[in-house]
């Protein structure tokens, strides 16, 4: 059985071959009852509903912003890959990859436009990438 996956980087197709534990790491479930081996196909979904609040103020250093997503379903994710630009169509650089459904961006500036997105990833997987997140800190205000 093979299956075909198109790299969203290139428009190449790749046929790779799943078998057993490759199957479940991808996140499909496998069946054999009354014959040759049938998988269901299980999706790996964009990232949702992602958000992005202020956090606390440091004196004359910083400001944090809390990034948040919902968990993908069906198909769980191993880890989300956070990215940020300063602009919607820019350069989004890796932040971090977690497990959990938020980040706390504790490198951003002040009165500066970032720009969120997120990605899902399970086994050697990716999800598309989710819509950007737009997030404006405050001005220097605090003491």
């Amino acid at each position: 059985m093979s299956w075909s996956r198109r790299s969203a980087a290139a428009a190449a197709v790749t046929i790779v071959l799943l078998t057993g534990a490759a199957v479940a790491r991808a996140g499909w479930s496998t069946s054999t009852s009354g014959g040759p081996l049938a998988i269901t196909s299980g999706v790996l979904n964009v990232p949702a509903n992602v958000a992005t609040a202020l956090g606390t103020c440091v004196p004359k250093s910083s400001v944090d912003v809390i990034v948040t997503w919902d968990a993908t379903a069906p198909v769980a994710a191993d880890g989300y890959e956070v990215l940020r630009s300063t602009a919607r169509r820019g350069t989004y650089t890796l932040l971090a990859t977690v497990t959990g459904t938020s980040y706390d961006d504790t490198s951003t500036g002040f009165n500066t436009t970032y720009f969120y997105e997120l990605e899902a990833t399970r086994a050697d997987w990716t999800s598309g990438t989710s819509t950007p997140v737009k997030y404006k800190t405050p001005k220097r205000s605090c003491a």
